[in-house]
């Protein structure tokens, strides 16, 4: 991704916010062979492994890195390959990456399966809020919110099969409709698969990959502590007990908004009406495979609560699943498995979904 001059303070901005969303907590870990670095998906990426071969470490950061140089050139929406089909004309062919071709991929699954409340095609009006990457300035920013007809001019341009994607001697796509991607809600998860592949092989055992504390990979036996995400709100609210390799993904609007009169305007997007969600979901964190669930931490959170809750029974019986959600009885944590957590603070109410 490329930086103007202005971005250092965005990225140092960026880190204070990515580190809150998730906390691990190490269990036996020796402090060797860390990894920090503030130049990749606009977060803050921080590796460890327990073990102390630091010639090998070495050599792993840096395959980790030209992966994630790779990746970030694929699919930056304002300077990379995806702003190449951002800024195509309707039906004009762009050459792609398999990376790209498998991320796009990726996201017509996750479109379908949530029922498109996934849905990467609304850069337009993520730019229309001011939440794209070039524009976003952190909280409390001097903006004027878009108004109803500028939304409502937008909303028909966020088809995502209007996007085609297909192989045949390279990797190709064209639009059908004037359509732009943003692939902010996929992009770690994708990534942290890629990473975990390297690390596996060179066999290090107990650690974990974190892409702004929002998409992490856990190797060994470890605690994962959930930040509250209450407004104004410190420490954590849950402990999730990992064993082996564990994917978790959290999203939440309390990390990432501005607050115009008095109101907060989160950056995920309902793409049902082109505006902040407002359900009574708060952060949604999904245990599973990495790539579809970053997808489903984030279309969670533009359902409502009895949608959400109704997609966890039907859909995610595979994954683990955790929402925290307001209801009249203050704040509920809804959870689809049992064990392997610690409940850390007891002004929230566990409900079984």
């Amino acid at each position: 991704m490329l930086y103007n001059k202005n971005m250092k303070k965005l990225k140092f901005l960026v880190l204070i916010v990515a580190v809150t969303l998730l906390c691990v907590n190490l269990v036996g870990c020796k402090k060797v062979n860390t990894f920090e670095s503030y130049d990749y998906f606009n977060c803050y990426t921080l590796i460890k492994t327990d073990k102390s071969n630091s010639k090998k470490f070495e050599e792993f950061i840096i395959e980790a890195e030209n992966l994630l140089n790779t990746l970030q050139r694929c699919f930056d929406s304002v300077n990379g390959e995806v702003s190449l089909i951002n800024n195509a004309s309707v039906n004009q062919m762009v050459e792609i990456s398999q990376d790209t071709f498998n991320i796009l991929k990726n996201c017509q699954t996750a479109y379908t399966f949530t029922d498109k409340k996934f849905n990467p095609a609304i850069y337009q009006i993520n730019s229309l809020w001011n939440f794209t990457p070039d524009k976003y300035k952190g909280v409390n920013g001097n903006y004027t919110l878009p108004s109803d007809e500028e939304i409502l001019a937008l909303l028909p341009k966020t088809d995502y099969t209007s996007l085609v994607v297909f192989e045949n001697n390279g990797y190709f796509a064209y639009k059908t409709d004037d359509v732009k991607i943003d692939l902010g809600g996929i992009a770690k998860g994708y990534a942290i698969e890629k990473i975990t592949k390297i690390y596996s092989e060179y066999d290090f055992g107990d650690g974990y990959i974190n892409l702004g504390a929002s998409s992490i990979a856990v190797f060994g036996k470890k605690t994962v502590s959930i930040k509250n995400p209450l407004p104004n709100a410190n420490g954590t609210f849950i402990d999730i007990k990992t064993f082996g390799t564990t994917y978790i993904s959290t999203s939440g609007n309390y990390e990432r908004y501005y607050t115009i009169d008095g109101t907060n305007y989160g950056h995920v997007i309902d793409p049902t009406t082109g505006k902040p969600t407002t359900s009574e979901i708060i952060s949604a964190t999904v245990i599973g495979q990495p790539v579809l669930g970053d997808a489903l931490s984030t279309a969670l959170l533009a359902m409502d609560r009895k949608t959400a809750t109704s997609f966890i029974k039907e859909k995610l019986s595979d994954k683990k699943v955790i929402l925290v959600a307001k209801s009249y009885n203050g704040v509920e944590v809804l959870i689809n498995f049992t064990g392997d957590y610690t409940l850390t603070n007891n002004d929230f109410n566990i409900v079984n979904i």
